[in-house]
């Protein structure tokens, strides 16, 4: 006989409550029908523990077996107040469920396997309300776990923020201490040095302020070759002295001389100039024949040729070869010298700077 575990199973109201496995000793070993109701005897200890049997009533016991087998069990079985037995024979019980042949075992393994394939039982499976409190323990011990991983968690990650704070704590001293050392050298090497009547930072500052200087310094640059474009085309003209200024705005005697007659602009562009460049241009015609008229018609084609230079604010005449004005008496600067005769004038030219065009 193959079998080695028998099954116990435990019925209450036409329903399967538990079943349990048995290890049988093979028949002939051991007095079977002895092995067999000190099973049952567990089973029932088992069952008052859990309070499935009631006091009041007696168990009731069924037990499938053959031959004589179940004739020694009779021998056991007897009933009480607490327990009743049916002893079943296990093929009069394949009979009744259509099992034509007869089994002629002791064991009722074939039953139920028949049974099993005439109808498999439905999955007994617990229902949410009887399930309620494991779910809730299982809960419980998830929720503990995910408390002890994120206490240990923090706890690393302190530490870590412990160690880095530690480690930055002591760089910070030795940075002050770095900061301290050189502070003392600095002191030292400053007393060695020679008294000055500044204090350093006021040094600084005049410093800072030449090099602001030197990079807005306005040159007479731009003037210049203006005058000198203007030159290369009148060979006629020599300049003999050349006074310059530079200046944020016009004074107010230029402005009004601007529109006066004589007096000619030239475009400046989009942008308003940031400073201005003012020049008196002293200068006389070479050669001069005596021709005061063709003299004065060369001083204004010069005037209005340095007008129309980009960047001319305005060109003033402030002497002619001969001065022609109505309030003054006819008198000229026509000199000699040796043998030639000299035509002096003066021009005052104003030029406009834009951003950038001072620096040098």
């Amino acid at each position: 006989d193959v079998f080695d575990f028998r099954v116990l199973a435990v019925f209450r109201d036409g329903q399967l409550k538990i079943s349990r496995l048995a290890h049988m000793p093979r028949l002939g070993s051991v007095p079977f029908a002895a092995h067999l109701m000190g099973e049952l005897e567990k089973l029932r200890r088992y069952l008052n523990s859990l309070a499935l049997v009631a006091q009041e009533s007696p168990l009731t016991v069924y037990i499938l077996s053959h031959g004589q087998l179940l004739g020694e069990l009779e021998q056991y079985c007897h009933d009480s107040d607490e327990e009743k037995f049916f002893l079943l024979d296990v093929d009069d019980a394949a009979r009744r469920i259509g099992m034509d042949k007869a089994l002629d075992s002791h064991y009722a393994d074939a039953i139920f396997a028949r049974l099993l394939l005439g109808g498999p039982p439905p999955q007994s499976y617990a229902q949410p309300e009887e399930t309620k409190f494991y779910s809730l323990h299982r809960m419980r011990i998830g929720l503990s776990v995910a408390g002890l991983v994120l206490l240990l968690g923090s706890a690393g990650w302190s530490g870590f923020n412990f160690i880095e704070g530690v480690i930055f704590k002591e760089q910070a001293l030795d940075a002050e201490q770095k900061a301290a050392f050189y502070r003392e050298r600095f002191e030292m090497a400053r007393n060695k040095l020679p008294a000055t009547p500044v204090e350093p930072r006021e040094i600084k500052m005049a410093v800072d302020i030449v090099a602001a200087v030197r990079r807005h310094k306005s040159t007479p640059a731009p003037l210049l070759e203006v005058v000198g474009g203007v030159l290369d085309t009148r060979p006629e003209i020599r300049l003999v002295e050349i006074n310059w200024r530079s200046t944020a705005r016009l004074d107010n005697n230029l402005k009004e001389n601007a529109r006066a007659p004589g007096v000619a602009g030239g475009e400046f562009g989009s942008r308003a100039p940031v400073h201005y460049q003012v020049a008196e241009l002293s200068g006389r015609l070479a050669p001069f024949d005596g021709d005061y008229r063709a003299a004065i018609e060369v001083v204004d084609r010069f005037a209005a040729a340095l007008a129309a230079r980009p960047g001319v604010t305005a060109v003033e005449v402030m002497q002619y070869p001969l001065d022609v004005r109505s309030d003054t008496s006819v008198s000229g600067s026509a000199a000699t010298t040796g043998e030639r005769l000299l035509a002096a004038f003066k021009l005052k030219l104003v030029l406009g700077v834009q951003d950038g065009a001072q620096e040098g």
